[in-house]
């Protein structure tokens, strides 16, 4: 009687070892890769014949479909090998991931029929990743070397620059970050320092520079970008601006030396009669305005000024901006200082 149940016993593992082996031995997929060479937005995305599928004796595929990740329409085929393109490539930029699957049957010799076999249990990866990004291309100011520009000049949306993708092609929707590098101590700002790509694919930001002399560095970047930063330089200079002080009474057409001094913005005495020289804020085309001494004239005074040839603001209000180009000279025909009262 043992026997016989050790017989049974061993029959039955027998039977389920088959039909565990019949069911559960699976396809093989090989040379799918983990992970695909980065593309740029719209170009074309292959998965090659290298990739192949190996069905086991008694085994059938029935097909197999390519899950892109992007939520466009999945790719199907027929056949033991993989070699299909995504022609388009992919609209936006972002991180993907793309999903074989593989639908088999095996033969049930017992039922003497074709059964389904889980697309899960197939052995090999089946999961690709892919980065698609975008260039930057500088749109303006495009120079091979660092442009002039002034001490404390605001470059508005001047420093555009443009995601482009395969062929091209603009990308919108696609953040652009701007960073500057600055002489020491020089400050300096741009705003926005992000910015979304418009329909064009242009982003832009807005450069102020600091209030030191040098070289500044403005760099456009993204979290997607394939290929290099670009890259905008500038090198700041100050101007200078001279001229003779004089005092031009309230009522009277005749002009004196004032007697006392006046100082700049940069609290630098000037003697009235005398030729001065000022550092200007230029490019932003601000003049470093001279002002009479409060201790020595009070409040009751003004800076008036001539520019050769024939400049002539309103009396009695801070000097009108002079365009003064960086690291150039100008002189001034006249600086009057006016009594208000």
């Amino acid at each position: 009687m043992i026997k016989r149940i050790v017989v049974k016993a061993m029959v039955i593992v027998m039977l389920i070892s088959f039909v565990s082996s019949e069911v559960y031995a699976c396809p093989a997929i090989r040379g799918f890769p983990t992970s695909l060479q980065n593309h740029l937005v719209y170009e074309p995305v292959r998965l090659n014949g290298n990739i192949g599928i190996e069905p086991l004796e008694n085994q059938r595929i029935t097909g197999w479909s390519v899950d892109w990740g992007d939520g466009s329409k999945v790719t199907k085929g027929t056949g033991l090998v993989v070699d299909v393109t995504k022609k388009d490539g992919y609209s936006k930029v972002g991180d993907y991931t793309i999903v074989i699957t593989v639908n088999w049957e095996y033969y049930d010799k017992k039922a003497k029929v074709w059964k389904p076999g889980d697309p899960n249990a197939v052995i090999g990866n089946k999961r690709a990743s892919v980065k698609v990004g975008i260039k930057l291309v500088k749109v303006s100011p495009i120079s091979a070397v660092p442009i002039i520009c002034g001490v404390g000049e605001t470059l508005k949306d001047m420093l555009k620059v443009k995601a482009v993708g395969y062929g091209d092609k603009s990308v919108k929707n696609v953040t652009v970050s701007f960073s500057l590098s600055s002489p020491e101590g020089g400050g300096g700002l741009v705003l926005p320092s992000s910015m979304v790509t418009k329909g064009n694919g242009e982003a832009s930001t807005t450069l102020t520079i600091g209030d030191k002399e040098g070289e500044y560095v403005v760099t456009a970047s993204s979290a997607f970008l394939i290929g290099e930063e670009v890259t905008f330089k500038f090198n700041a200079k100050f101007g200078s601006i001279s001229g003779m002080v004089y005092e031009k009474p309230k009522k009277s057409k005749e002009e004196a030396p004032l007697p006392g001094a006046v100082v700049d913005l940069y609290r630098n005495t000037v003697k009235v009669g005398e030729e001065i020289t000022s550092e200007i804020i230029v490019g932003a085309y601000k003049f470093v305005n001279v002002k009479p001494s409060v201790e020595e004239h009070g409040k009751n005074y003004r800076v008036n000024a001539w520019k050769t040839p024939g400049y002539k603001p309103s009396e009695g209000v801070w000097s009108q901006p002079f365009d003064v180009k960086p690291g150039e000279e100008y002189k001034v025909e006249k600086l009057i200082l006016t009594r208000l009262w």
